[in-house]
C-alpha cells in the first residue's frame, strides 16, 4: 500500500481516524538493509498497533524507508468506508468489499 515513510504513517493515521483495523498486514523498511514484519492473516491490528510496529522498525534502522502492505481492512460501517475511500481517492468495487452475515 505504501513504500514511504510518510505514506505510512499517513495511511496509519487514516486507519486510526476511521477507526479502521488490519490484517494480513506487513511493515517493511528498505535501505542500506531491509527489515519485514508479516502478520498472520487471522490477527486483526489496529492502527496502534501498526504504528508501534513502524516505530519499532525505525528504532532497528533509522536509515531507510518504511512500507507498509495490507490486504484486508475492516471498517465498523460502510460510510466509513466510503468517507476513507473519497479521502483517499481511491475507487472501491463492489467485488472488493465483503460484508459479515447477520443472524437471522
Amino acid at each position: 500500500i505504501s513504500d514511504s515513510t510518510a505514506a505510512t504513517y499517513d495511511f496509519i493515521s487514516r486507519m486510526q481516524r476511521f477507526d479502521v483495523r488490519a490484517s494480513a498486514a506487513a511493515v517493511n523498511l528498505s535501505g542500506q538493509h531491509w527489515i519485514n514484519i508479516e502478520f498472520e492473516e487471522r490477527l486483526t491490528l489496529s492502527s496502534p498497533q501498526l504504528g508501534a510496529a513502524a516505530d519499532f522498525v525505525r528504532s532497528l534502522q533509522p536509515a531507510g524507508q518504511v512500507g507498509l502492505e495490507v490486504r484486508v481492512l475492516e471498517f465498523n460501517f460502510g460510510r466509513d468506508l466510503l468517507a476513507w475511500a473519497h479521502e483517499a481517492g481511491v475507487e472501491i468495487k463492489r467485488s472488493d468489499v465483503t460484508q459479515p452475515r447477520t443472524a437471522a
